[in-house]
């Protein structure tokens, strides 16, 4: 028989220690486990969905108690979260394609409330940290998209014909809402790769020190947007191989010259033999930024959104997309391979390659006049700002992530379109297939 004090020292055995942190985690995934609205945006929230939950999951058996008389049972195993926030990368294929404008729409949705004086704005009513690496951020541009926002959430209500809709907004009530809400984004410039890992490093002191340290004491981090994350890139790998040269001197010089060695051979501690060594440290970098980043996410559960180039693009597929132009038109879409380390690559859980709305070439048979016409035509489909984010299938081979279809492959895609007035952002995922 079990005396009290094995019982109890069997009993404390079994019982666990959790930090918090991952205490509020599991609390939040037991109260939401599938979160369908992360960004606020529907298109992007519907995208997330198909890639974060496929249609076929497997379905856990329900635990019971074991039958009076029967065998043993085991528990069921402790839940543990497993949808983590999403990152997105937007990977720009020419200048002005849009990213950085999308990233200002997400900013607009984050911070505003979700609804004021009867209009819906379905914002997320939360804070904003924005890396600017590139040092471009425009606030009056950013201002310029809340706004239209704002007032394509009061058309809509409008139009609706809701009870509550008889109120509208003035513009001094606009121009205060977006006052207040400007207060909760929190812009950092940072100048080099160490000063950009250094900035993610403090804000949780930043964020978390005292509720009168900034205006955002009482809300949620919504989301961490990084514009220009491969913005570092080059003068990481410069670093990376002047660490590399001054290591290999360093084994040049310890080794002695053996008489007996043929010349001809490369030495065993020679560059040829060590390829590697100039590629270690720009992966340890990024490992230590996908940590830190990691770390943010599960403390503060929020998306994270980063912009960067596309420069090395794989050959280019003809893919048919709904645009504004006739659905019959092929446009060119390039995917591109990452630029960054593979730490960065598989941290993403959504890359999206972002482009202008393709405009067909004239035929070549045409006349002047019907150039004239078509010119015409064409300049007012550029005027629209349409542009394309498509899933980069390179990234995502899944069923999910590719659609369904029959010749060809079917990817998603979504529309927005960016004009000087604001930014419009398609509400259904749209579907093209490669040709």
């Amino acid at each position: 028989m079990m005396g009290a004090e094995d019982l109890g020292e069997k009993l404390l055995g079994e019982v666990e220690e959790e930090s918090l942190d991952k205490l509020l985690q599991t609390l939040r995934y037991l109260d939401d486990p599938q979160p369908e609205s992360r960004l606020g945006i529907p298109v992007l929230d519907n995208l997330l969905n198909i890639l974060q939950y496929p249609r076929q999951q497997r379905q856990q058996q329900p635990w019971t108690s074991p039958q009076r008389g029967g065998g043993t049972q085991a528990p069921p195993a402790p839940l543990r979260p497993q949808n983590k926030p999403p990152v997105i990368e937007l990977t720009s294929t020419s200048p002005c394609s849009g990213a950085t404008q999308l990233l200002y729409y997400i900013t607009a949705v984050s911070i505003l409330p979700a609804a004021l004086d009867g209009v819906a704005l379905h914002g997320k009513e939360g804070a904003v940290v924005i890396l600017d690496n590139l040092g471009t951020f425009d606030v009056q541009r950013l201002y310029q998209i809340t706004l239209h926002y704002i007032q394509s959430r009061m058309r809509t209500t409008a139009e609706a014909e809701t009870p509550l809709s008889s109120e509208k907004l003035d513009d001094a009530d606009i121009d205060a809402l977006i006052a207040s809400s400007l207060q909760h984004v929190h812009v950092f410039r940072p100048q080099s790769s160490a000063s950009f890992l250094a900035t993610l490093q403090s804000l949780p002191s930043y964020l978390l020190s005292s509720l009168t340290a900034h205006f955002s004491g009482t809300r949620a981090l919504q989301a961490i947007l990084i514009d220009g994350i491969s913005a570092f890139v080059w003068q990481d790998r410069a670093e990376a191989n002047l660490k590399s040269d001054a290591r290999e001197a360093q084994l040049d010089e310890s080794v002695d010259p053996d008489p007996n060695l043929d010349s001809n051979r490369p030495h065993p501690n020679s560059r040829i033999n060590n390829n590697n060594n100039n590629i270690n440290p720009l992966i340890n970098h990024y490992t230590t930024l996908t940590t830190t980043l990691r770390s943010l996410q599960t403390l503060f559960s929020c998306p994270i959104v980063a912009t960067t180039w596309g420069l090395l693009p794989v050959p280019a597929s003809t893919a048919h997309i709904t645009t504004t132009l006739p659905p019959t038109t092929p446009t060119r879409t390039t995917t591109f391979r990452p630029n960054l380390p593979a730490p960065w690559t598989n941290f993403c859980t959504l890359r999206l390659t972002v482009s202008q709305a393709a405009v067909p070439k004239f035929r070549e048979s045409l006349s002047v006049r019907g150039a004239g016409r078509e010119a015409r035509a064409r300049q007012e489909v550029l005027e629209r700002g349409e542009r394309v984010a498509v899933v980069n299938l390179d990234r995502f081979g899944s069923r999910e992530g590719r659609g369904e279809g029959g010749e060809g492959e079917v990817g998603q895609a979504v529309r927005f379109w960016v004009r000087q007035e604001g930014v419009d952002v398609d509400g259904e995922v749209v579907r093209w297939r490669s040709g």
